[in-house]
């Protein structure tokens, strides 16, 4: 059953309907059906797409968490980006407070997160203000999880030099 309800949240998220993703998956939850990992990475991912279902994203994946879960890279990049592409200050301290939630649920941002976070920036799978914003925007969240990260505080380089590089290009 999880598979069929899976598939159903992909196929409102391939159509743009974040909203019937949702729904579908409040449905699976209300058959008693409970969602594996890949359904929450399917879900937390469509709904970090649209601003007005980020608040939805955050919830699922710290559901995900409590219902001893792991998120994958993919899982906790798509949230990390969605804060990268805001622009306020509240935004960057509410994604600070996120990743010390997600700490002390066991999730450790490691350097392949990171990387990867990166690399879809570079890749310039932005939102619409452009490359170098975008750049800007995650190398801005990245030193933010550093400063509340010992285990990520070496990678601090590693970000700085490629945004660096990026800039330039």
């Amino acid at each position: 059953m999880v598979a069929i309800y899976t598939s159903i949240i992909k196929a409102h998220l391939n159509a743009g309907k974040t909203k019937g993703a949702l729904e579908a998956y409040r449905g699976m939850l209300a058959a008693g059906v409970a969602p594996n990992s890949y359904t929450y990475t399917v879900l937390i991912k469509g709904l970090t797409t649209d601003p007005n279902f980020f608040e939805d994203a955050k919830k699922c994946l710290l559901e995900m968490m409590d219902k001893g879960k792991r998120p994958n890279v993919a899982t906790y990049t798509a949230v990390i980006e969605a804060f990268a592409r805001q622009e306020d200050k509240a935004a960057e301290e509410e994604g600070k407070d996120l990743v010390w939630v997600m700490m002390s649920k066991g999730f450790v941002p490691n350097a392949k997160a990171m990387r990867e976070v990166l690399k879809e920036c570079t890749a310039n799978k932005c939102n619409k203000k452009g490359h170098e914003y975008c750049t800007f925007q995650v190398e801005r969240l990245m030193l933010c999880l550093i400063s509340v990260t010992p285990a990520a505080s070496g990678l601090g380089g590693l970000i700085y030099a490629r945004a660096s590089e990026d800039r330039k290009s």
